[in-house]
């Protein structure tokens, strides 16, 4: 709040009048006496403007009393209880509870999301690593009388394998930077629901790039490695 409304300015002594009412139903002028750090209400959000004014003077329905001790939730619970009860007899407590559990509890909803899509992109990227292997395995069965002859005319092991491994390679940078640019266009329709990476975040970008490129490599691995045991003969035979 202070960073939007007085900007390189000291924020101590200023006034504001809020749109609630007191506990006497008037809006009196208000005079900042200190600063305190952000505040982060939602995980997905950045920290909004908030001020905090004395509980006497403007009253809410509830309010949150933060407790901190090393006893037990149960020992603490009556203390505080007890303490309450000598204020206001009426006042019921509810809710009472660790930290941790209530922070857990809030995030709950992220975290059943990430392990979602989490378990959505490992099963996106085993299918990516199952259709990379059928297409090189079928492009070398296709490729068997031409392998054959390669072998025949002197060609190593190295070179069959190398040779199919460009060839994927190939493949595999036409599709990464296909994806890319698609990338571009669906992180500017999804940007508003991820938070703490930029929609057009290059290290992000170039990470998984590389990460699929990797991958496409290795599953063309075994049926590169087929190809390099291709009998000339048989394989001529064959034709």
């Amino acid at each position: 709040m202070a960073h939007r409304y007085w900007p390189g300015e000291q924020p101590v002594g200023k006034s504001l009048i809020i749109m609630r009412r007191d506990v006497n139903g008037a809006q009196k002028p208000r005079r900042v006496i200190g600063v305190v750090a952000d505040v982060r209400d939602r995980i997905n959000e950045e920290p909004e403007p908030t001020l905090y004014v004395p509980y006497t003077q403007v009253a809410f329905p509830s309010l949150t009393l933060v407790v901190h001790t090393h006893d037990s939730v149960a020992a603490v619970s009556k203390s505080v209880a007890a303490v309450v009860q000598t204020v206001d007899p009426d006042q019921p407590l509810r809710g009472v509870g660790p930290r941790d559990g209530a922070l857990a509890e809030s995030l709950e909803p992220w975290n059943a999301a990430l392990i979602l899509l989490g378990g959505l992109a490992a099963l996106a990227v085993l299918l990516t690593a199952m259709g990379i292997f059928a297409v090189i395995s079928y492009l070398v069965r296709e490729k068997t009388r031409e392998i054959g002859i390669r072998i025949a005319i002197g060609a190593s092991p190295e070179n069959v394998r190398n040779l199919v491994l460009l060839q994927t390679a190939r493949l595999a940078g036409v599709g990464v930077i296909l994806g890319l640019l698609l990338s571009e266009v669906c992180t500017r329709l999804l940007g508003q629901l991820i938070y703490g990476v930029q929609p057009n975040d290059l290290l992000t970008f170039a990470i998984v790039a590389v990460s699929l490129g990797g991958l496409a490599v290795l599953a063309s691995y075994v049926p590169a490695r087929h190809a390099t045991r291709v009998d000339p003969m048989i394989a001529l035979r064959c034709e």
